[in-house]
C-alpha cells in the first residue's frame, strides 16, 4: 500500500514538472468592436441604388455627395416638410440631406447591418 501511495506521489510530480516544461500559450480571443446601441441613434440603410444627398432638405438643392444601395450611416439630423396634406421626412448625414425615399431608418447600427447583408 505504501509503494503505491509512493508511485502516485511521484507519478503527480513528474505531471507537474513536465506540465511546466512546456511553454503556457495564452489563449488570444480577438472580439469585433460592438456596434452602437444607445437609445436615441438611429441608423439608415440607403436603399436607392444610387442616392443623391442634397445640402439642404430640399428636393432642389444641390448635390453634396452620393451613396449607394446598402450604405449605413448614423442619423445627426431630421426634418419634416408639409405641403398641405402630404408630409415628408428629410435625413441628415455627414454627407448631406436625403428623403425618406432614399433610405429605410432602424433603431441601431447592427438592425441596419443586418439588413444591409439582406439586400
Amino acid at each position: 500500500m505504501k509503494n503505491k501511495v509512493v508511485l502516485v506521489f511521484f507519478f503527480t510530480i513528474g505531471c507537474i514538472f513536465l506540465s511546466s516544461c512546456f511553454q503556457n500559450r495564452a489563449l488570444i480571443v480577438q472580439l469585433q468592436p460592438t456596434p452602437d446601441l444607445g437609445l436615441g441613434t438611429e441608423w439608415a440603410l440607403v436603399t436607392d441604388p444610387y442616392a443623391i444627398f442634397r445640402s439642404t432638405h430640399e428636393i432642389t438643392a444641390t448635390a453634396s455627395a452620393h451613396g449607394r444601395r446598402g450604405d449605413v450611416l448614423q442619423v445627426i439630423g431630421k426634418k419634416i416638410i408639409s405641403d398641405g396634406k402630404k408630409q415628408t421626412y428629410w435625413y441628415e448625414f455627414q454627407e448631406g440631406w436625403l428623403s425618406e425615399t432614399s433610405v429605410k431608418i432602424y433603431s441601431n447600427q447592427l438592425k441596419a447591418i443586418t439588413a444591409a447583408s439582406e439586400l
